[in-house]
């Protein structure tokens, strides 16, 4: 027939932190990347920086192209979870929600309030209890 049919993957394309910097001073690229490329490999475009380490003044440097960003947003490129919250921060994307702590009271898991499911500790119950 000559007539062959054409089947295109879609190519699965994440914002990612690229790792830059010395050892225990890093400093990221927010990349646009393939999903299966390595973390400090190949990328598609650069779309900003960001410095973790607080200038003197305390305050972390974060470069952002916006409009890029937003053009990539539209394709359907996935934010990674600290990109999402750089994006939330840059009030490009809703902020994350903060996670509740959750604090269990261990008071209440007492020997004595769980002796009658269990019975006594160390109590050997008859088969006929």
């Amino acid at each position: 027939d000559g007539i062959g049919i054409v089947y295109r993957r879609k190519m699965v394309v994440r914002m990612r932190l690229q790792r830059f910097g010395q050892r225990n001073k890093p400093f990221y690229r927010i990349v646009v990347a393939n999903a299966k490329s390595p973390r400090d490999g190949r990328f598609i475009e650069r779309v900003g920086t960001y410095n973790p380490i607080p200038a003197r003044d305390g305050i972390k440097e974060v470069i952002i192209k916006s409009d890029r960003i937003k053009y990539w947003l539209a394709c359907g490129a996935q934010p990674t979870k600290r990109v999402a919250w750089l994006l939330g921060k840059a009030q490009i994307l809703p902020p994350m929600p903060t996670p509740v702590k959750l604090t269990t009271n261990r008071s209440f898991y007492t020997s004595a309030r769980l002796s009658p499911f269990v019975g006594d500790i160390g109590a050997v119950r008859s088969p006929n209890d």
